[in-house]
């Protein structure tokens, strides 16, 4: 049972680093998402988008 725990924690931690990779990039965060540019969010009002 803690295999399948330390495995669980790699793949959080993989998922992670994933995350922080597409954040700095400056994606959305969803992996193989396309590129969203700054002014397509200009559409939605305030809380519109998540």
């Amino acid at each position: 049972m803690r295999t399948m725990g330390y495995a669980a924690m790699g793949w959080t931690g993989l998922y992670v680093v994933s995350k922080v990779f597409f954040a700095l990039e400056g994606r959305l965060g969803v992996t193989g998402g396309p590129h969203v540019s700054p002014e397509s969010y200009q559409g939605y009002g305030p809380g519109e988008v998540a």
